[in-house]
């Protein structure tokens, strides 16, 4: 993991020193709730698991450009998917729990270069159920556990008028755990409602591997 937090501690260096030069009135203090479908991909089975993941975020702009977030998030997965007499069975229950240090940086009059990085802890139970038909095979997991993660993103904000109008923004990022790194798209669209509120819908799509989420979220400013 050095490697992983040799990275992130340059990464957050350059968000610091960025976020100095940001000079944009749009409000970054909130509190927040979001949810995300999930499609997972499973090796050798034609159809998807489903999957669900709520979060709670605590946003605040410490000073002009920089934003600092606290974030809870409950993850369960409880599916089986089925395919010409084979089965798999898979479970998962997870709270992941951190903080991130991000900053939004004007460049022209509707849009700011983002970036973003997360770091947390991850406490899950995973259960999974793999039937073999052909060679009368049963393959089982069971495990619990935490691990730490990092996730690291950037992008552009683009609002389509001024800071209250619809803006779109795409992402790419990476999520890095002691044994995975997980590339991603993120694209999202958001809308103020009203003047204290803002909502969003977007979509995750992992580049190595079958996976979407879709999601939406509500932000309350205060």
């Amino acid at each position: 993991m050095r490697p992983i937090y040799a990275s992130v501690s340059a990464l957050l260096g350059m968000t610091c020193a960025l976020s100095a030069i940001a000079a944009e009135p749009f409000n970054y203090d909130y509190l927040g709730i979001t949810y995300d479908y999930q499609r997972i991909g499973v090796d050798g089975f034609s159809e998807e698991l489903e999957g669900h993941r709520v979060t709670a975020i605590y946003s605040e702009e410490l000073k002009q450009g920089l934003i600092y977030q606290a974030f809870g998030t409950t993850e369960f997965t409880d599916d089986e998917l089925m395919s010409s007499g084979d089965s798999y069975f898979y479970e998962r229950d997870s709270i992941d729990l951190g903080v991130s240090l991000g900053t939004h940086i004007p460049f022209t009059a509707k849009a700011d270069a983002v970036g973003t990085v997360k770091l947390g802890y991850a406490f899950y139970d995973v259960y999974s159920r793999l039937k073999v038909d052909g060679d009368a095979t049963t393959t089982v997991v069971d495990e619990s556990g935490s691990e730490p993660f990092a996730d690291i993103s950037a992008g552009i904000r683009w609002f389509l008028d001024d800071y209250n109008s619809i803006d779109i923004q795409p992402l790419l990022g990476v999520i890095v755990t002691e044994d995975t790194n997980d590339a991603y798209f993120r694209g999202r669209v958001s809308t103020r409602l009203v003047g204290t509120m803002e909502a969003y819908l977007d979509m995750t799509t992992y580049l190595d591997s079958d996976y979407r989420a879709f999601g939406t979220g509500i932000f309350l400013y205060y």
